[in-house]
């Protein structure tokens, strides 16, 4: 569990290089280079079962989120001025089956607020509950 922790420029980089083949899905589109960085950015919940809540997380070239694997929870935070390179990264982004995003105020986002990969391998996204999000101050970095 990681709970109330304050993080700023969490993750930054000014180049999206060619995504890893091994992370390329089957007939993806010719746009995956916006894919890159979507896997190694943010704050990290890989495995499964963690839980990341009341904190603030602020200033990410990438994602502000990566939920990897199965059943992470993500409640109680503010995630603002998350990729600002506008590629597919995001605020939160969503790879595996299970998570649970409630209650998370997103604002300052590059492009969107929460993410559900299907650009990249290894991705199914099912049971998947988001609620209760204030993404109402959703605005371009």
């Amino acid at each position: 569990m990681i709970d109330g922790i304050q993080a700023k420029y969490v993750s930054h980089h000014m180049a999206l290089p060619p995504l890893p083949k091994s992370e390329k899905a089957y007939e993806s589109d010719n746009a995956l280079f916006l894919a890159s960085h979507t896997h190694d950015t943010g704050i990290q919940l890989r495995g499964t079962s963690h839980t990341f809540k009341n904190s603030t997380i602020e200033w990410s070239s990438g994602n502000g989120v990566l939920l990897e694997d199965k059943n992470h929870t993500i409640t109680n935070n503010i995630i603002a001025s998350s990729n600002y390179m506008a590629s597919y990264a995001a605020p939160v982004r969503i790879n595996g089956n299970g998570h649970k995003i409630t209650h998370n105020t997103i604002f300052r986002a590059g492009r969107d607020a929460i993410n559900i990969d299907w650009h990249t391998a290894s991705t199914d996204g099912r049971n998947i509950e988001i609620a209760y999000n204030d993404t109402a101050l959703l605005t371009s970095v």
